[in-house]
């Protein structure tokens, strides 16, 4: 006969699961709809009536996947129950090409076990991107049993970039 337990444990498991899952097909904005307008500005060409130009153009920003490294520093258990929750990394497979200094939008689907959650901060290791904000701001928590989207803001490199983006949440 199954224990209180092994039903705790079970369910655990599947839950972690079910949030790696929907990690997996995390919303990310299909096309330009979501994203930011970037102005540019030509830079300060020859005096008035001068027939040269200077035409500016923007660095050339494409990804083709981004690596979310999902970083676990709180604790293995509350109350005497296992939070099941652990550091791991997912890939979505998103193409999607930018203006440099360029923000998008990334849509995260956070879900908590038996065990509050609270992001603390997100940011990324690849060369040049950084993060904005997010909404809600972070750090973000999150009760028991519970799910959530939370809007990340990303700005894009000023210089041309072709590769994966990784982008780390840190939790506990």
């Amino acid at each position: 006969m199954v224990g209180l337990m092994e039903l705790r444990v079970v369910a655990g498991i599947a839950l972690v699961a079910l949030v790696i899952a929907i990690l997996a097909f995390v919303v990310f904005g299909s096309g330009n709809k979501d994203q930011h307008a970037t102005a540019y500005v030509p830079a300060a060409g020859p005096s008035a009536g001068s027939e040269a130009t200077t035409t500016v153009t923007p660095a050339s920003v494409e990804f083709y996947a981004i690596n979310y490294q999902y970083v676990y520093n709180g604790p293995a258990s509350v109350g005497g129950s296992s939070c099941s929750y652990s550091s791991y990394t997912t890939v979505d497979s998103q193409t999607e090409i930018l203006n440099g200094s360029q923000a998008f939008d990334l849509v995260l689907t956070p879900s908590s076990s038996q065990c509050p959650m609270k992001i603390e901060s997100v940011n990324s290791s690849t060369a040049g991107f950084r993060f904005a904000t997010s909404d809600p701001g972070l750090p973000f928590y999150l009760p028991p049993y519970s799910n959530a989207d939370l809007q990340v803001t990303m700005i894009a490199p000023n210089t041309n970039f072709y590769g994966p983006l990784t982008v780390t949440i840190y939790y506990g």
